[in-house]
């Protein structure tokens, strides 16, 4: 030999001893010949001569026959994956390619090429890991492609969720899941993106579109990602709010419903706190701003003899929770009386301190009305009892008329008698 083939020999040893492979060699029977290099722990000299066998779990032997009995019959290459012995006796997975070794034109034995592939089988296990992590969970889970905004995966929830079959959507356009608001599907995708790109994260409600063109509410948590296999991703997780904005917008509706009526209706509502703070009024008195109330003292509004008395009801329908009814009168910014009516409960909030509802109505009018109505009634007792006097002294007036007149007729009717005895004829 050479020396420039011994050179090259050692040349080709060094690569072999140091390659991230481990090369194999062995004849027909899979009696090893040659090997390149060991695990941590097995002395090379030891394994030429030994089965191959000997260094692969019983769980693996006819996946390895059946590769070598293709690679005989066929002539070709066969690959298979198995879990061996590792570095210092821990399992490693090997993936191993199998050759025809030819000499001559005649196969002779057989190469092995193993590489330790354990690390890419975490990362395989993992990902399946995750998953099967994100098809239970309740929120529909999708990945897109940042560059091509291609759907990668999704889990179940989310194919149901927009009515498609498990995988239907994977390799779709992000677009098809957007339902066009004032912006289109390509705009508001774009504007995630940009938002993305600049801190990584996004979160909000979107309008999304199922399979038959229904309109609905998710909302969206959306971050980027390295995957190891789909490159740079953006990982969205959906919540369907549907019945949520239905609520919402059920509640708005309420609201300005409410509103409405409070603010039509001629009752004037405040609302009063412990302190007799005036902290929400949907109306005034003519002349007055809604700014100019809220925020006041309530009593600021009545006269000194009426204060005293609006605290004490007004802490009594606090403190006892009982619905107080009461009616006072005071006079208005022209100094007319005015006369209201006035319904006071407590309202207890969650997590706030309880309130006085105070719902006043004007009853000016009734009052005037009510008091004409008694001024009527006392004038028609009067006139009554006028009517009963005049008659009593009818009664007697002519009562002792038809007393004179009798009498007198009587008188001279016993004078007429007498006169007419003295005239008669004695013995009749």
């Amino acid at each position: 030999m050479t020396g420039e083939d011994k050179t090259g020999e050692q040349l080709l040893r060094n690569y072999l001893q140091n390659a991230p492979v481990y090369i194999v060699a062995t004849d027909l029977d899979c009696t090893v010949t040659f090997v390149s290099g060991t695990v941590a722990g097995l002395d090379p000299e030891s394994v030429p001569g030994t089965s191959m066998f000997n260094y692969i779990p019983p769980a693996y032997h006819d996946r390895i026959r059946s590769a070598v009995k293709r690679v005989l019959r066929d002539g070709g290459t066969a690959s298979y994956e198995v879990e061996a012995v590792g570095p210092d006796d821990t399992l490693a997975w090997y993936e191993t390619r199998v050759a025809p070794l030819r000499i001559g034109g005649e196969t002779t034995g057989l190469i092995f090429t193993s590489t330790d592939i354990t690390e890419r089988k975490r990362a395989e296990e993992e990902a399946r890991l995750q998953a099967a992590i994100m098809s239970g969970v309740a929120e529909g889970v999708y990945l897109i492609g940042l560059d091509d905004l291609i759907i990668r995966w999704t889990n179940e929830r989310f194919a149901k969720m927009f009515g498609y079959e498990p995988g239907e959507l994977v390799g779709q356009r992000v677009d098809i899941v957007n339902a066009p608001t004032d912006l289109t599907p390509a705009e508001t995708r774009a504007a995630i993106v940009d938002l993305l790109e600049e801190t990584g994260e996004w979160h909000g409600e979107v309008n999304n579109i199922k399979r038959d063109g229904t309109h609905f509410w998710c909302y969206a948590n959306v971050s980027l990602f390295d995957h190891p296999e789909y490159g740079k991703i953006m990982v969205s997780v959906h919540t369907d709010i549907t019945e949520r904005k239905q609520a919402e917008e059920e509640l708005k509706r309420g609201e300005i419903r409410l509103r409405l009526l409070t603010e039509t209706t001629p009752t004037y509502i405040y609302e009063i706190d412990s302190d007799g703070t005036i902290v929400f009024a949907n109306r005034t008195y003519p002349g007055l701003r809604k700014d100019e109330v809220e925020g006041t003292q309530l009593i600021a509004w009545f006269p000194d003899d009426l204060k005293e008395w609006v605290l004490s009801i007004v802490n009594q329908v606090i403190s006892t929770g009982q619905t107080q009814d009461v009616e006072y009168t005071i006079p208005s910014l022209s100094g007319d009386p005015l006369s209201y009516s006035v319904n006071l409960s407590r309202m207890g909030l969650r997590d706030r301190e309880a309130t006085v509802v105070w719902t006043s109505t004007e009853i000016t009018e009734r009052k005037r009305a009510e008091e004409a109505l008694r001024e009527s009634r006392d004038r028609s007792r009067i006139l009554t009892a006028r009517l009963d006097e005049v008659r009593d002294e009818e009664r007697i007036a002519l009562a002792r008329e038809l007393h004179d007149e009798v009498g007198q007729a009587l008188t001279a009717m016993r004078m007429d008698l007498a006169l007419l005895e003295g005239e008669l004829p004695e013995g009749m």
